[in-house]
């Protein structure tokens, strides 16, 4: 809580990490939280989670330095909460909050990724939110600046109340798209404001 980190540079270049894994089982992370922190310039990652049940708000987020990863990431992690922070995720390839799985053998549950306003650079391959076999997951209330929301392999999974500001690039697939092995996710009320969407 309550740091100003600036500039981590290396192979790993992670800010603040939260990892609880004994080699084959992820642990919980319960009441652990990540919060009003101001991070600027990392070479992978400001935030990096590989743990169930942390909650992360009201950081700032800025990756700055040209092929970082992405500014906030869990890996493995469910019941994970992610929300109101302003992350800067506008470098060439990096992608502004990303939630997967890596080892596990069944996709984690449970993340909620809301009211986060995220920009990325506004390319076709930028992501601005990817949730990648984790299921049940609530991705609500975000602003996407240049940046799209992209489900793959996740069911049961929820995107809904986002708005996407100013254009998204020639070659993306819209604001909200499922992708492969999809199963009862459902897309509502999100909208473009204040440019075009360019297929």
């Amino acid at each position: 809580r309550n740091n100003t980190i600036r500039n981590v540079i290396g192979e790993e270049g992670d800010a603040i990490q939260i990892l609880l894994f004994d080699g084959s089982v992820f642990y919980s992370a319960e009441r652990s939280a990540i919060y009003d922190n101001d991070i600027r310039g990392c070479s992978k990652r400001c935030i990096k989670i590989q743990s169930d049940n942390v909650y992360v708000s009201r950081n700032i987020c800025d990756l700055l330095i040209s092929g970082a990863y992405s500014a906030i990431d869990v890996i493995d992690g469910g019941w994970c909460v992610i929300e109101e922070n302003k992350v800067n995720a506008g470098v060439s390839g990096a992608r502004g909050i990303q939630t997967s799985k890596f080892t596990l053998v069944a996709n984690p549950v449970g993340n909620i990724i809301a009211r986060n306003r995220i920009v990325t650079e506004p390319t076709a391959s930028n992501l601005a939110v990817f949730v990648l076999n984790v299921d049940q997951c609530w991705v609500s209330g975000n602003a996407l600046v240049h940046g799209r929301a992209v489900v793959q392999g996740s069911d049961s999974t929820v995107v809904s109340g986002n708005v996407g500001l100013q254009t998204l690039a020639s070659g993306s697939d819209g604001l909200v798209s499922f992708r492969s092995d999809c199963i009862d996710c459902s897309a509502d009320g999100n909208e473009v404001k204040d440019g075009t969407v360019y297929t």
